[in-house]
């Protein structure tokens, strides 16, 4: 990730640099754009305290595999549904699908390297907590940036609730990906009820009594794996420079030659410039039977992504 608010700030600050005619559908279908700029990350929910579902491993794959093969999958099957009802549910998914990736692609070095930083002074954490919690904090930076308003302001269940109708379009969308695609059987309504999961496993976690953060660092202190589960709780203050905004020098986890300065706030800005034109190339050649035309070399860590 990034995590939902900062995904969701993303999506909302491209949205008016987009084409009117693209805009005009988006809005009529925003909470499942909201959905939609979380990317794969929806898949993580299905089932995520019970563990009963496969869906979270799958979305973990689209991640690191395939990039390519998914963009180009739904876009020609969004196309495939020009003259159909669906068309505008597909087309607004496949849009703030872009989106993730871009944010992803582009911020997740920053937050790689300081995940490696941080576990190296504390190795009693492990790696998941660690990013997890660094984009916890990010949600409650970028929303104070952005918005003028404290995290726990966020209005989850408002933004994040999708039509049924719309939510069973999606299902059969991705049921038909991870079948040609990942070679993978799932029911369309199995994955249609991510949706509702994500949405109610992320509004406790933006507490306003701050009882749920207060609990969390007793119980890590106590019990530390469960600082996977805890970290994403956002805080109501970050009392660190999270977000790099003093511009101090870090370097891509996977090429330490690779030195930057920049702030997350720029490599959001970066992303956003990036994702725009992408999303106007693709509207403009959603029916020509090809692949999309934008760069997929890297996955969602910001990676080359592996051939074999």
């Amino acid at each position: 990730m990034p995590a939902l608010t900062t995904h969701y700030l993303f999506g909302d600050q491209v949205l008016p640099e987009l084409p009117e005619e693209i805009r005009q559908i988006i809005e009529q279908h925003r909470p499942l754009y909201h959905c939609a700029l979380q990317g794969p990350d929806l898949l993580f929910f299905r089932c995520a305290v019970s563990g009963k579902s496969f869906l979270p491993k799958v979305g973990g794959r689209m991640h690191h595999e395939k990039i390519g093969e998914v963009l180009s999958f739904m876009k020609q099957y969004t196309a495939s549904q020009k003259e159909k009802e669906e068309y505008p549910v597909l087309l607004t998914y496949f849009f703030g699908y872009i989106c993730h990736y871009y944010l992803d692609k582009t911020v997740h070095p920053y937050v790689y390297f300081l995940t490696d930083s941080i576990c190296n002074h504390h190795p009693e954490k492990t790696p998941h907590s660690v990013h997890v919690k660094i984009e916890s904090q990010l949600d409650t930076v970028f929303y104070g940036l952005l918005e003028k308003r404290n995290i726990t302001d966020f209005p989850v269940k408002a933004l994040f609730t999708v039509p049924q109708e719309e939510k069973e379009i999606i299902g059969r969308m991705y049921s038909q990906l991870l079948k040609e695609v990942f070679d993978l059987d799932f029911d369309s309504r199995e994955i249609a009820k991510a949706f509702d999961d994500m949405k109610n496993l992320n509004i406790p976690l933006f507490d306003k009594t701050g009882i749920l953060m207060t609990a969390s660092n007793i119980l890590g202190e106590i019990f530390p794996k469960t600082l996977d589960l805890t970290a994403q709780i956002r805080p109501k203050r970050v009392s660190v420079d999270i977000a790099n905004l003093c511009e101090n020098c870090w370097h891509h986890p996977e090429n330490p030659k690779l030195k930057l300065r920049k702030s997350v706030f720029t490599l959001f800005q970066d992303a956003k410039e990036e994702v725009v034109t992408a999303m106007k190339s693709t509207y403009d050649t959603l029916e020509d039977g090809m692949g999309v035309h934008f760069d997929t070399d890297l996955d969602f860590a910001g990676n080359i992504v592996s051939q074999s």
